[in-house]
């Protein structure tokens, strides 16, 4: 995932004067985020019969269950939608599905 912050004009007081955030606080939201997923078996919410997730549950498969269909797009949505929830100025997300082809979501587009 790549994610673009944008505001109309860097900040000019304080501690982030002249930037858009302070980086580590947006580097720890995105690691946030991002940890959640990791090592885990992401499934559409009623997409499997019960019988598939309990062998799965069974082999120790780690599962996270979604509301959407489990596709680049939806991600790219769902993280920007995460990310504008903390607050932070999000414009755009990218999630690759390989090294060369990639989903982007345009918040406010």
């Amino acid at each position: 995932m790549v994610a673009y912050l944008r505001v109309p004009q860097l900040q000019t007081e304080g501690q982030n004067k002249d930037m858009v955030i302070d980086f580590a606080d947006f580097k720890r939201a995105l690691r946030e985020l991002t940890e959640a997923w990791d090592h885990s078996f992401i499934v559409e919410e009623g997409s499997l019969a019960p019988q598939t997730v309990a062998c799965l549950e069974e082999e120790s498969f780690r599962l996270s269950f979604v509301p959407f269909r489990t596709t680049a797009e939806n991600f790219a949505r769902y993280f920007a939608d995460k990310l504008a929830e903390q607050g932070l100025p999000v414009a755009q997300v990218d999630v690759y599905e390989t090294p060369n082809n990639c989903a982007s979501y345009l918040v406010g587009a």
